[in-house]
């Protein structure tokens, strides 16, 4: 089950970098706000998701393990969207 999960929330997160950088770009928006709020949005959409559907125990995972699952990826696939 946590490499399943760590693939979900991986990928989930891959999702979540690609619609925001897209509706920033196609918004218009720029500035430290819109990437400020992509890694709040981020971490509080998969962490809820992770914890409150799926029921994720911390004891299965290693220190932030799950945490830190495919953050530069995501951040990665936001910067070159947003642009």
């Amino acid at each position: 089950m946590p490499k399943e999960t760590l693939d979900f929330v991986f990928w989930l997160r891959q999702f979540i970098g690609l619609s925001i950088g897209l509706a920033a770009g196609f918004l218009q928006l720029e500035g430290m706000f819109v990437i400020l709020g992509y890694f709040v949005v981020m971490f509080v959409l998969s962490n809820m998701y992770a914890y409150k559907m799926l029921n994720v125990n911390d004891d299965d995972f290693a220190n932030n393990e799950l945490m830190m699952e495919g953050i530069g990826n995501s951040a990665g696939i936001f910067f070159v969207s947003f642009i």
